[in-house]
């Protein structure tokens, strides 16, 4: 029972026990209740009157500070909390989404990584460790990947040196600040989310708190030698293996005996001289400091004009990329028989792979441009608009027919020594067909149907090359359960350490042929790329440009 002083609970055998309203509660609302494995109870809070709301945490006999926004929490509406087995506490907020908790890191789910919307009601953990998130009238089921991101060390600044992918050790003086910028590979994390740890050895125990910054800057005032680590968190909490960087701080040039001791001997050589010769010595140390400032002063303009330019570029460069990757689709179309997904990654800030959907006939289009960079780039932007403009001209016309016409405006638009390859696929649902038209793409699109992946070899030259050619559409029957996959080489030609091709190498249909049914077309395309980015021998150093196109028959 309950009155103004509190609770009474009444025991078999130990009288009555009072427990006080009065605690350390963020709130006095308290909507749910979690009990962790340490004997810590977390109780979910709504912030209202004068509570902070939040996360309130009992260790069996006092509350400990509460977890709210400024700890990490997206939001201090709690409605649910569970634990899954990997021990994540995964925290439903009402206006935050889902925040995600272990060993004092949050991260956090919300409208932005595909949630319908950030109010949570409930979030429970199945036995098979899938999160299944309630939000306003939608019931979302999240699985948390178990691919680690990767980490770099994209540059460091110390003085006037500026070293790009560092690997060897540093030297550095004494007092000198070192900058360190650092760079996550990981295409699933929000970059407003990617989070970083630093550490440096023989200066802290333990990792530093997690920072959403790339930018590390220490300034090292002891001489020795040191170790410079950092590691990346994605969205899921999936740490990345550290990257290390060994440091030797080393003192200034003028505190070494070699320079004290036959420095001193030389001053009282100069003071001497200066004695004797005071006039002309003060005349050339003028002249010398006239010509010193001179030089630093046309360094510093060297220096400036360099990154002036160096600024123009990547902003022109970037100005293009996102030109590009305006005019690729923002989803796949909705269509009842189909379940459709896709993917571009380009090789540099801009590149010439494409790919469209034409929903007037339930068409698609995966095309690769000859070329590189921002000129590789431009031209597919104009392949792009022309084949949108012949298909909106000609919404009835079959592929074949449509190819013909983007070959032959090509021809007339492109350079002599440019073309492009593509595939145009067009999809009859009634008859349950697919009818394609290929022009000099030998990427084949392949149909996986069970445990059997074939290649579908349409033929064709390249676009922009020759005006008036036909294109022979090619007829293939489709089945519930096929899946369709539409690429270009960079999914087929990557190379390992040895050399051999991503295809060449059998990897790719056994990766293929061993995908569940269960896999959404989405799904499909990520698996497959991270299995292309995982076989490279370095990805940072990819020359070509990944697309990949998947189609599902339901």
């Amino acid at each position: 029972m309950t009155d103004q002083s509190g609770i009474w609970f009444g025991s078999f055998g130990e009288g009555l026990t009072r427990y006080h309203l009065n605690s350390n509660l963020s709130s006095s609302r308290v909507i749910s209740a979690l009990s962790l494995k340490d004997d810590l109870i977390w109780f979910g809070t709504w912030r209202i009157d004068q509570g902070v709301g939040g996360i309130s945490i009992f260790n069996g006999r006092k509350f400990l500070d509460p977890l709210t926004t400024e700890s990490g929490l997206a939001y201090d509406v709690v409605f649910n909390m569970v634990e899954d087995l990997e021990g994540k506490i995964w925290v439903a907020t009402y206006g935050g989404g889902v925040s995600i908790y272990k060993n004092k890191v949050w991260s956090s789910i919300d409208i932005r990584d595909g949630l319908p919307t950030n109010d949570i009601f409930s979030i429970d953990v199945s036995p098979r460790n899938e999160i299944w998130i309630a939000a306003n009238k939608k019931i979302v089921k999240y699985k948390a990947s178990q691919t680690k991101p990767k980490v770099i060390i994209k540059s460091v600044r110390y003085g006037s040196v500026i070293k790009h992918y560092p690997s060897n050790k540093l030297k550095l003086k004494t007092g000198q600040r070192l900058s360190i910028i650092s760079q996550s590979i990981d295409y699933k994390t929000h970059p407003e989310k990617q989070q970083y740890q630093y550490k440096v050895h023989s200066q802290y125990l333990d990792w530093l708190a997690p920072i959403r910054s790339e930018h590390f800057e220490h300034v090292f005032d002891k001489i020795g030698s040191y170790i410079f680590e950092v590691r990346a968190i994605d969205r899921d909490l999936n740490y990345s293996v550290p990257v290390r960087l060994p440091i030797e701080v080393i003192p200034v040039w003028y505190m070494n005996g070699w320079v004290i001791f036959p420095c001193s001997s030389a001053i009282l050589v100069l003071l001497f001289l200066a004695i004797v010769n005071g006039i002309r010595y003060y005349q050339q140390r003028r002249e010398s400091e006239r010509l010193e400032l001179e030089a630093q002063q046309l360094q510093s303009q060297m220096f400036d004009q360099e990154r002036k330019t160096r600024l123009a570029l990547e902003t022109e460069l970037a100005d293009a990329h996102q030109m590009q990757l305006s005019l690729l689709p923002e989803s796949a179309p909705s269509t009842a028989d189909l379940q459709i997904a896709g993917r571009n990654i380009a090789a540099k800030e801009v590149g010439g792979d494409f790919f469209d959907y034409l929903e007037t006939e339930g068409q698609l289009a995966v095309g690769d441009v000859s070329g590189k960079g921002l000129k590789g780039a431009m031209n597919a932007v104009m392949t792009s608009g022309i084949l949108r403009l012949a298909s909106d001209e000609n919404p009835t016309s079959d592929n074949s027919v449509l190819m013909s016409k983007v070959n032959k405006s090509l021809c007339h638009s492109m350079e002599q020594d440019m073309n492009v390859t593509m595939v145009l696929a067009q999809f009859d649902l009634p008859q349950k067909q697919m009818i394609l038209a290929n022009a000099g793409q030998h990427a084949y699109p392949l149909l996986k149907r069970g445990n059997s992946v074939e290649p579908v070899k349409a033929k064709g030259l390249a676009l922009g090359m020759i005006p008036s050619i036909d294109y022979r559409p090619l007829i293939v029957d489709l089945q519930p359960g096929d899946l369709l996959l539409f690429m270009t080489d960079g999914i087929t030609e990557p190379r390992n350490a040895e050399g051999l091709m991503y295809e060449e190498s059998g990897r790719f249909h056994k990766v293929i042929s061993e995908l569940s049914d269960k896999l959404s077309a989405e799904e499909v395309v990520e698996s497959i790329i991270q299995d292309v980015i995982n076989y490279m021998v370095d990805e940072e150093e990819r020359d070509d440009d990944i697309t990949l196109v998947a189609v599902k028959v339901t």
